[in-house]
């Protein structure tokens, strides 16, 4: 197998960002998504593992009976306490009477307990994690992700095989990280199998075409593929900058977004700064033919610790969303997805992540849009424009903008006018040759970043689902207040342009204040408290 060198320093680098650690303490327990990636039980211990995740799970808004079934793993828990809890939030997932998020909740509730479950020796338990992981295995593009989920659904199966020969040790087989050592030469030797009948079928393929008789280019799974969802956008650029040339001297790459105005009417030149006027032909032309600047990709070292400074809560959610930047020629993210209750804070993260990725960006409001005129609209119509990703490359002259979905799942569904959705699956699907009818022509929007956020994955057709990397975002918790509100302060100081003197931190009484009113969960209702003990400071100021 030949290791192409750029896939391999993009999966070394990846696997430092997105390996949990092996080992947790009560104060901490590993959310869902990392305990897929391999991340430790608290003290190696299951059971102290759900005592200290039940006493801090959010159970405001679940059903009472969950709740009731919650409580006692609080206490001393058992397999059968867990079973049962597992299986009632299992049922409240699919009771189409609780809202969306509820669902959801419970949804994340069952799969943990069942996780943890599996290390308790519970058969069924450890089966239906092994398919839960199992699938979530099958939406990763990730080489890193990948290859840590793979590693715990190979510890399922082994946890499944003890429980059945009667050798399962609750004492000694919690210890996920010795467990993920063992699995490994199983799984190194499943995978030499695997490579030698690749390497088999290949030869026999090339065999039957004949060596004299080109049949066109055969697949190469050794390395990246420009089928691969995760790598296109950075091969195409990669294959523009051999096949076109690079201008002398420049030091960065770049896209040609729009290729020519000509064919439009007008007497507007390509490449025409100077050009004025309203027509698609005089406003575009100053971009036509161009090849627009792609910004660089910064050190996601720092990037990923200033965002975790202003998100503590979701330092998981970082490292998954900047691990898809690793190894990109430039600065730049496949489409994801954040999905959250309202108040985590998804919108502040995405604009932030775009932020200190240095990407200039605009939040696109999707509630209660009607039509399709997100990817421009014709013309023929008495006003007309072009996409917004097209618009923002104008005005900025970057290939490379970031755009937030807002709430995307709010959406109107009509399709009289168009719709968003289907607009979308469109653009994501073809980035670098979606057809902009304002200017009838082919644009390359494979340059832009599409971030977007959910209350829930309710509302969102199944395709559009699949075309994004979906991630969700926890709500925080009391411990991350502090963090928090220095964060809001900075924002507020920038908003008013204020400095420090003029608008410092928040003392002990005002932040325990914070801490005590604040409604848990909702990043929103923390802004609304700073802002009013802002307001307070002001009005009680002595006036001179």
């Amino acid at each position: 197998m030949t290791l192409d060198p750029k896939r391999v320093a993009e999966a070394r680098l990846s696997l430092r960002l997105q390996t949990p650690p092996a080992y947790s303490l009560p104060g901490n327990p590993p959310d869902l998504d990392s305990l897929y990636k391999g991340a430790g039980l608290c003290w190696n211990n299951a059971y102290a593992d759900v005592r200290a995740w039940a006493i801090q799970v959010e159970t405001k808004g679940l059903p009472a009976t969950l709740v009731a079934l919650l409580e006692p793993l609080q206490d001393a828990p058992t397999v059968d306490h867990v079973v049962a809890a597992a299986e009632c939030a299992a049922r409240c997932e699919l009771d189409d009477e609780l809202s969306t998020d509820v669902q959801w909740a419970c949804g994340q509730i069952a799969q943990r307990l069942r996780f943890v479950g599996a290390f308790m020796g519970h058969y069924v338990c450890t089966c239906m994690a092994y398919h839960a992981v199992s699938v979530a295995a099958s939406g990763q593009h990730d080489d890193a992700i990948l290859n840590l989920m793979l590693t715990t659904v190979a510890v399922l199966r082994e946890v499944g095989h003890r429980i059945i020969a009667e050798i399962f040790d609750p004492t000694r087989d919690a210890d996920i990280a010795r467990l993920r050592e063992m699995v490994v030469p199983d799984m190194e030797r499943d995978a030499d199998n695997i490579e030698l009948w690749r390497e088999l079928r290949l030869a026999d393929t090339q065999a039957a075409a004949g060596a004299d008789e080109p049949r066109g280019a055969v697949r190469d799974d050794t390395g990246q593929d420009s089928r691969d969802e995760d790598h296109d956008r950075a091969n195409r650029v990669v294959a523009d900058l051999l096949n076109e040339g690079r201008p002398a001297g420049a030091s960065e790459p770049g896209i040609t977004v729009l290729q020519s105005v000509s064919h439009l009417p007008g007497s507007a030149k390509d490449g025409s700064r100077g050009s004025t006027g309203s027509t698609p032909r005089a406003e575009f032309a100053g971009i036509a033919g161009e090849r627009l600047r792609c910004l660089p990709l910064r050190d996601l070292s720092e990037t990923r610790a200033a965002l975790v400074a202003r998100h503590p809560h979701a330092a998981g959610v970082v490292d998954r969303a900047l691990g898809h930047a690793v190894g990109r020629p430039y600065a730049t993210l496949p489409p994801i997805l954040f999905v959250g209750r309202p108040g985590a804070g998804k919108t502040r993260l995405a604009t932030d992540i775009l932020a200190f990725m240095g990407l200039p960006s605009i939040v696109y409001a999707c509630a209660g849009v009607a039509d399709g005129s997100f990817g421009g609209t014709s013309r023929q119509w008495g006003t007309g424009r072009g996409c917004v990703p097209l618009q923002r490359a104008k005005a900025h002259r970057l290939a490379t903008c970031g755009i937030v979905l807002d709430e995307v799942e709010k959406a109107g569904e009509s399709r009289h006018n168009g719709n968003l959705q289907d607009t979308l699956l469109a653009m994501l699907d073809h980035a670098d040759r979606f057809f902009d009818p304002y200017v009838e022509a082919q644009v390359d929007l494979s340059g832009m970043t599409f971030l977007a956020t959910a209350n829930s994955r309710t509302g969102l057709s199944t395709p559009l689902l699949d075309r994004f990397i979906v991630i969700d975002v926890q709500t925080p918790g009391r411990e991350h207040v502090p963090a928090l509100v220095d964060g809001i302060l900075a924002d507020v100081r920038r908003e008013r342009g204020l400095d420090l003197d003029w608008c410092p931190e928040l003392d002990g009484e005002e932040l325990a204040a914070v801490q005590d009113a604040r409604r848990p969960g909702s990043i929103r209702s923390l802004r609304r408290l700073v802002e009013a003990i802002l307001a307070t400071r002001e009005s009680l100021a002595p006036r001179h």
